[in-house]
């Protein structure tokens, strides 16, 4: 037979084979599932199955559904408050809504968004987690080690931003402004007025708005293309993590940077909405305020022997948030789908 009928028994993962970010979302969907000893695929040929598509773009022009399969897909960021562009995809994916089964967010204000426009009992929310054994905690000594090998000098203040914020895949240069790299600038710029000896360390690809705006503010930096298991390690060299993004589904660096034992400077976005608690394990500013951003991390650099406890907080709650400690919610959400053993 074509199709073995054991229906809904087996998850098909269809994620991007880019090494970025919704490819590594897949990878650590596909170990979750080996843990929960749940059937998994990377087949695009699926028949009375589940189907899971890492891409929203991919939900409306979807035809698993004729083949009797339940549909599932991620919806991390778009809200057209913030993206315009997006509004008629997102129309396209409420018009169609009989065509998919559920929706996953990673943040509250995504389900929310979600929620009052219609999508009423297909949305389930399970953050993006971290995977602790990339990410230890920063020591004085893995400090100095990584500064040293990557040149920096041992006493500048560095601040670190890990993301894709430039459009497309090229240099970068014209900026993704839902990512925020405007707002970074601003930031910087306001505090090199108090910070003389500031550095900056980057990592992702199209960076290029970023390093321009970096060089005609005569702030050095230095921009390092990683593999995304080896991400861990520069985090070692910052004394400030810096989120300025308008909208984000994560971003992967808010629990990557309290796993690290760095402190986190975030607008309130994504999952910072959900999992940042300010001047607790994290500091929070409005959107768009690169005065308070920057306020909070020059409260941060001039208090850093009082912060333990904070940074204490903030490498709990990476740990409620490993991919380890979210397969339970992984389990939960897929057995509304997949038929009993």
């Amino acid at each position: 037979m074509l199709f073995e009928n054991r229906p809904f028994r087996q998850v098909h993962v269809l994620g991007r084979k880019e090494k970025w970010s919704l490819g590594w979302d897949a990878y650590f969907l596909i170990e979750t599932l080996k843990e929960l000893n749940v059937d998994y695929s990377e087949s695009r040929l699926a028949f009375q199955q589940i189907v899971y598509l890492q891409s929203k773009f991919a939900a409306p022009r979807s035809r698993y559904h004729r083949l009797g399969n339940k549909v599932l897909f991620d919806y991390f960021h778009g809200d057209p408050s913030f993206s315009p562009d997006l509004e008629p995809l997102l129309n396209q994916i409420i018009k169609k809504r009989a065509k998919f089964s559920c929706v996953r967010v990673s943040h509250s204000a995504m389900e929310e968004m979600l929620l009052n426009r219609g999508l009423e009992g297909k949305v389930f929310r399970i953050p993006l987690g971290v995977h602790l054994q990339w990410f230890s905690v920063q020591t004085a000594e893995s400090k100095n080690a990584v500064r040293q090998k990557l040149g920096i000098p041992q006493s500048a203040v560095v601040i670190g931003s890990f993301q894709k914020d430039g459009i497309g895949w090229g240099a970068g240069q014209d900026p993704k402004l839902i990512k925020g790299p405007d707002i970074l600038l601003r930031t910087l710029s306001i505090l090199r007025e108090t910070v003389p000896d500031l550095f900056v360390l980057l990592t992702g690809p199209a960076r290029g708005f970023v390093k321009i705006g970096l060089e005609k503010l005569a702030i050095p930096y230095l921009h390092v293309s990683p593999q995304y298991p080896d991400i861990g390690k520069y985090y070692q060299a910052l004394d400030v993590y810096l989120v300025t993004s308008r909208e984000e589904g994560g971003p992967k660096a808010i629990l990557e940077s309290m796993a690290s034992g760095v402190p986190l400077v975030t607008t309130r976005v994504g999952q910072a909405i959900d999992l940042v608690e300010h001047q607790s394990n994290g500091w929070v500013a409005p959107i768009e305020d690169a005065e308070a951003l920057a306020h909070w991390a020059l409260s941060v650099i001039q208090n850093k022997s009082q912060i333990s406890e904070n940074l204490v907080r903030a490498r709990q709650t990476a740990n409620s948030n490993s991919h380890d400690a979210l397969a339970p919610v992984w389990g939960r959400f897929l057995a509304n789908f997949l038929s009993p053993q």
